[in-house]
């Protein structure tokens, strides 16, 4: 079981994992912990990077799996029980962690002054947006 450590403190720029699995490619890493939080449900990704002594592997993307949360990196050379150190682009989660207070503010007063449900969104660290149900606006 991995333990998603950004579920229980979001604010968490740093820590240390250990590789529990590499893809075919060598590119596609999963830790025994992590920091990152995965692509999913109108939320993007974390980047940053995962350090092993002094190399730095970027991470690119970040997904669920069956077999846990899949880091995807810019180059092999990580191997199976390696120590790493991981670190998020603060600035990027900290703008989407912004943007979805403020679109559940959004949602919040959509519904209560226009009685509207909101159908979809999408966070973005630029910019975000919302799907509203409105027979008038």
């Amino acid at each position: 079981m991995i333990d998603a450590l950004f579920l229980d403190n979001s604010y968490l720029k740093q820590c240390e994992a250990k590789v529990v699995a590499i893809g075919q490619q060598g590119t596609e890493i999963i830790l025994d912990r992590t920091i990152f939080y995965p692509v999913g449900g109108g939320q993007p990704h974390d980047e940053g990077a995962i350090k092993k002594g002094e190399e730095t592997f970027k991470v690119k993307m970040v997904r669920k799996s069956p077999e846990g949360v899949v880091h995807e990196v810019d180059r092999g050379g990580l191997k199976v029980n390696d120590i790493v150190q991981c670190a998020i682009d603060w600035s990027r989660r900290y703008s989407h962690m912004r943007h979805h207070t403020a679109m559940h503010i959004l949602s919040g007063e959509f519904e209560k002054e226009a009685g509207t449900h909101i159908t979809g969104n999408q966070i973005g660290a630029e910019k975000s947006r919302i799907d509203i149900d409105l027979e008038e606006f």
